[in-house]
């Protein structure tokens, strides 16, 4: 294809999805920091010692845990992700409704309880499936995947020697004057440095969420269920924390690089407490790693080592550090917040100059913000009514969800 398609193609994928890709690629960046939203949100979920603690009382977390909702199974513990937040603990309660808590890592006693919807739920939701069934949520959301590969592959092609873009200073175009002209230069600039910057981030995006569509329609990597002989606990049982502590004993034993991260109780008849965490495999889940042991007995059933995965799983288990940038800590996270950011803006930069260039076809000299933006939609084509009410269904949804207590 010519240049020239090529640029209307990309126009044409800009101009049209810009609602619906700038939500997902907003609710996206906020997902990344969600749980400092948290932090900021919900005093109780703040830890004030900043200090990593060696080894984590896995024994004494899960009896003030448990002591904290007593009518409630306790589903899991998690180790902080940072040193200035708390161990998590989510219960389940007989109506299936899940309340956090939180838990001091030095000390081990409870300092509070947060909501299951939180913020960290809502953007990890409605940027993964917009609040709708799974499967047809992360389909829609998938398929931007497709516009994404565009705007990367049109956008090296679209602006000649792209590489040189590194080096420009897009505020250098921004003169005194406020002439439609400087105004049309500056935004064009400003849209071309940040894609410069973002094409590595925009082809990553692209995989990794064309990777969630295929694994939505076929190609998910799941693992075989643990089988074992469970003995029949007895009336009344509850796990023994001494026996946690064995298990995590246990566990460094049998995977000596391996950092706990969470510890999931028993749900099911299996009766299995499963402890996950990171270990010597790179870009993986802390599912990847997991060993298995009977509740009631103690003893080892099974072993998960990511090191060992398949090539299929491998990549599945790479997505979600790749695509969200955990796999390095607060650093990691806080960089694809930025360059989340920067896509977020090339979304609506880029329907933004498609409004100065209406305005400019129009022989109009204001380039006001409003009179800009509202010459934006006449210009759509029908795709920007299920843009709108899908983010209006989102939202809806989430409200019915999120604020109903």
């Amino acid at each position: 294809m010519s240049r020239r398609t090529w640029f209307d193609l990309h126009s044409w994928c800009g101009l049209n999805l810009s609602v619906l890709m700038s939500f997902v690629l907003l609710t996206g960046t906020f997902a990344t920091v969600s749980y400092e939203l948290d932090w900021l949100a919900n005093p109780a979920f703040r830890e004030y010692r900043l200090s990593e603690a060696d080894a984590l009382d896995w024994g004494s977390l899960y009896v003030n845990a448990r002591a904290a909702s007593p009518e409630a199974r306790l589903s899991s513990l998690s180790a902080p992700i940072d040193p200035w937040f708390p161990v998590v603990g989510v219960a389940i309660d007989d109506s299936g409704e899940r309340t956090r808590i939180f838990l001091d890592p030095e000390t081990a006693e409870v300092q509070g309880y947060g909501r299951w919807n939180n913020w960290q739920r809502f953007f990890r939701q409605a940027h993964r499936h917009l609040m709708l069934p799974v499967k047809a949520g992360v389909t829609i959301v998938g398929l931007l995947s497709v516009p994404l590969f565009i705007a990367f592959y049109s956008g090296t092609v679209i602006y000649r020697r792209w590489w040189r873009g590194f080096l420009v200073n897009p505020l250098a175009s921004r003169a005194a004057d406020r002439s439609p002209k400087t105004v049309r230069r500056f935004w064009g600039d400003m849209h071309r440095w940040l894609g410069v910057w973002s094409l590595w981030f925009i082809l990553l995006m692209a995989i990794t969420g064309t990777w969630y569509l295929l694994e939505q329609w076929g190609l998910d990597a799941s693992y075989a269920p643990v089988e074992h002989d469970a003995p029949e606990p007895q009336d009344g049982w509850t796990l023994d924390p001494g026996q946690l502590e064995r298990m995590t004993a246990q566990a460094a034993l049998l995977n000596p690089t391996l950092e706990i991260e969470s510890i999931h109780f028993p749900a099911g008849p299996d009766r299995l407490v499963r402890i996950q965490g990171q270990a010597s495999a790179v870009l993986v889940r802390e599912r990847a790693n997991q060993l298995s042991f009977d509740a009631v007995t103690g003893d080892h059933v099974h072993s998960r080592d990511a090191t060992r995965l398949s090539l299929h799983h491998r990549i599945s288990e790479a997505a979600d550090p790749l695509h969200f940038g955990y796999f390095g800590g607060a650093v990691t996270r806080y960089l694809w917040f930025l360059f989340g950011l920067a896509m977020s803006a090339l979304s609506i930069t880029g329907a933004y100059l498609y409004g100065l260039r209406v305005a400019r076809s129009l022989q109009t000299e204001t380039t006001a913000p409003r009179v800009v933006w509202q010459s934006v939609p006449a210009h759509m084509n029908v795709l920007k009514w299920p843009s709108a009410a899908l983010l209006a269904l989102c939202l809806g949804l989430a409200g019915a969800s999120f604020l109903r207590f």
